[in-house]
């Protein structure tokens, strides 16, 4: 699993990527944890990750403490919601909606969200012209934020340009990611991995025959260890 962490250093706030890898061996169990930083400033973070990997709960995460890191408040939007939503979200009540057309609508919501840290939640969801539209304003008028989405591949290719414009890369370089991974905690069996090592092993010094015997124990040790 990865998750983001605050680091603070004198009055400023840096962000850091926490990975955690739990691996396994029978019944055993231990984390491997690696931590890099991120460079936030006034670019676009880009976060991907499968469902289940915590892409919400980081993106509301970094809303709640977008003024110690991006130095502005944050909104979090909820890109699959209606558009509804993003006004509440913006701080848009009914009121001042009253008697607007749709694309004045969208002219007020990307006005209130000009200079503030934005945090759009699930963007391969984006559809439509004006919901594509908003986000690409969006975008391109918030001092900061940070998207998220499952697979970029699925992202409109008008978004995408406006995010590489954020993060200033040039035509051969690739969209910077941040990568949480597939699923808030994945065990990884280094049993196979050990097998595979130890039969190599066996038949170097052993022959094959016993090589295919210490196999056969190591499988049944390993099918007996997973049952306590």
């Amino acid at each position: 699993m990865a998750y983001f962490v605050f680091k603070q250093r004198g009055k400023r706030s840096y962000l850091a990527l926490r990975k955690k890898r739990v691996k396994g061996f029978l019944r055993w169990k231990w984390v491997d944890c690696e931590e890099k930083y991120v460079r936030t400033g006034s670019s676009f973070l880009v976060i991907t990750g499968g469902r289940g990997s915590g892409k919400t709960r980081e993106m509301k995460k970094l809303a709640r403490r977008s003024s110690d890191v991006f130095g502005v408040p944050g909104v979090y939007i909820k890109c699959a919601e209606g558009l509804e939503n993003w006004f509440r979200r913006a701080g848009i009540d009914k009121e001042e909606l009253k008697g607007l057309k749709q694309f004045e609508k969208v002219e007020l919501l990307v006005d209130k969200l000009r200079n503030r840290a934005v945090f759009l939640d699930g963007i391969d969801s984006v559809s439509g012209k004006v919901k594509v539209e908003a986000v690409k304003e969006i975008v391109r008028v918030a001092r900061a934020g940070a998207v998220s989405c499952v697979d970029v591949k699925r992202v409109d290719v008008g978004i995408l340009v406006e995010l590489r414009r954020r993060q200033g890369l040039k035509r051969w370089e690739s969209l910077k990611l941040v990568e949480l991974g597939f699923r808030e905690e994945e065990v990884k069996d280094i049993g196979n991995v050990l097998a595979l090592i130890l039969v190599f092993c066996f038949g170097l010094f052993f022959g094959m025959g016993e090589a295919f015997i210490g196999a056969m124990g190591l499988r049944y040790l390993v099918r007996e260890g997973r049952r306590w």
